[in-house]
């Protein structure tokens, strides 16, 4: 759970140190709908005082989910190829900027409009057809991939797998 809050002027006693009128972004595990909740300092995160609740929620929420799921789940190392489809939206572009520091070739699907986007944050080859993806990919990676991430749900997932699946055989 993801949450954003002010910590109230009654824990100024508790924590001296902390600037009560900033907005403090917490991983909570549990509660983040909770009207009040108690968290200890080694919990929050300063936020800047130019970011608007909504950028803290925005990183928070798709940096975080990014890195769990490179890190915690996949588990990749540098040299790993990897599709990202959607990858022009929030989670998708921050797989892109995490994968590139982690040193992972990506390959991303978007729309025509947003394929900038995918190229300026290091994706080698962006793709907008599944049937251009199909053949892109079977060319440049012949043994496959080692990771689909999918950001966009339906059929999509299957026609990534596809990819993927010419690894495992």
């Amino acid at each position: 759970m993801r949450s954003l809050g002010v910590v109230q002027c009654g824990w100024r006693r508790r924590y001296p140190g902390l600037p009560w009128a900033t907005g403090w972004p917490a991983l909570t595990g549990q509660g983040g709908y909770a009207e009040m909740i108690y968290l200890g300092q080694e919990h929050l995160v300063k936020v800047p005082s130019s970011l608007t609740p909504a950028d803290v929620a925005t990183l928070v929420l798709n940096y975080v989910t990014a890195w769990q799921i490179l890190q915690r789940v996949a588990k990749v190392k540098a040299g790993d190829k990897a599709l990202l489809i959607g990858a022009s939206g929030g989670v998708g572009t921050a797989l892109l900027q995490l994968g590139r520091l982690a040193g992972l070739k990506m390959y991303g699907t978007a729309s025509p409009k947003k394929q900038n986007i995918l190229t300026e944050l290091g994706a080698p080859r962006s793709i907008t057809t599944h049937k251009i993806l199909l053949r892109l990919l079977r060319k440049e990676e012949p043994n496959g991939l080692d990771f689909v991430f999918d950001g966009m749900g339906g059929t999509d997932i299957q026609r990534g797998m596809a990819v993927f699946e010419a690894r495992q055989s």
